[in-house]
């Protein structure tokens, strides 16, 4: 009979990957990993039993997020890192991930909003506006406690209405307690507590009407865009009377504003400064001053002007 390969009967067994593995360097390697597993594990638990917290070390998320710790943010990280740190402190650390570039970039926004850089810029024109509003007697319906209804009220009409609540004595709580006199023995002491309940008060609360004057939104206005036209107070019409009545007008609260046009020399920008007429009168078309402008949102700073 043919046959093929050799006898196996005095063959001998092939060393297997177990019967290996508490030996040599990859033992060894295994053997450490699980002993410093085990003493931090120790370390940690110990610590908090004693309400100690574990030193402070990198952690990285399940998400890939690295995280620091606030206090080494604000000692090692760079300058926006540490204003970002500092006004996020509460949180107790701060992620590299979304919420630090979020924090940076709102660290980022005021820093360069307060950021100005110098400019010249030039008046280019002038534009003045004054208005005087005007106030009309006549009939308002008004409502308020009784008590302050004025006299010369009209159509008063009044209902019983819950105007506030006060506090009224509805028994007293008691409770007896051992007081030990040293000797071995106790006596009792009582104590009382007044209790409350809330009542309602009630008032009068009314309607009426009254005759007062008004603005009621009517306004006269002037305006003029250049130096040759001189600011002038508008000639309102209205209806005047010799004794208040109904329907009579009167002129009320006088406003006046004074804008110089300016243009950025440098980028031709254009911007504008409410003055006083003083300043707005004596600076002429052409006239120049050194400013400073926002970075960020382009304002010129109207009060740090300086004429050239």
């Amino acid at each position: 009979m043919l046959r093929c390969g050799a006898p196996l009967d005095d063959a001998g067994a092939a060393p297997t990957v177990p019967s290996r593995a508490g030996s040599g360097a990859f033992g060894q390697q295994n053997l450490k990993e699980n002993l410093a597993l085990q003493r931090q594990q120790r370390i940690t638990q110990e610590a908090l039993t004693r309400g100690v917290r574990p030193k402070e070390r990198h952690r990285t998320s399940s998400s890939g997020v690295k995280s620091v710790g606030v206090r080494s943010l604000i000692t090692q990280g760079s300058p926006i890192e540490k204003v970002t740190a500092t006004l996020l402190g509460g949180l107790g650390c701060v992620a590299y991930g979304p919420l630090l570039l979020a924090a940076t970039l709102f660290t980022g926004y005021g820093l360069l909003s307060l950021w100005k850089e110098p400019t010249v810029v030039e008046v280019a024109d002038h534009h003045w506006v004054r208005s005087i509003a005007i106030e009309t007697y006549q009939k308002q319906s008004k409502s308020d406690w009784k008590d302050s209804v004025p006299g010369d009220a009209n159509n008063v009409s009044c209902s019983r209405r819950q105007k506030d609540t006060k506090k009224v004595a509805d028994g007293k709580t008691c409770s007896t307690r051992q007081v030990d006199q040293g000797d071995g023995t106790f006596r009792e002491e009582r104590s009382c507590e007044t209790t409350y309940r809330s009542e309602p008060i009630y008032g009068s609360y009314c309607s009426y009407t009254v005759n007062r004057w008004s603005s009621g939104g009517a306004t006269s206005v002037a305006s003029g865009n250049s130096l040759a036209d001189i600011p002038q107070w508008p000639n309102p019409t209205y209806k005047s009377c010799s004794s208040t009545q109904l329907g009579c007008q009167r002129q009320d609260k006088r406003t006046e504003t004074y804008t110089l046009r300016l243009i950025d020399t440098a980028n031709g920008k254009e911007h504008t400064c409410k003055v006083s007429y003083p300043e707005w009168h004596t600076t002429p078309i052409g006239t120049q001053f050194d400013a400073k402008v926002g970075k960020l949102v382009g304002g010129v700073n109207c009060k740090r002007m300086q004429r050239r």
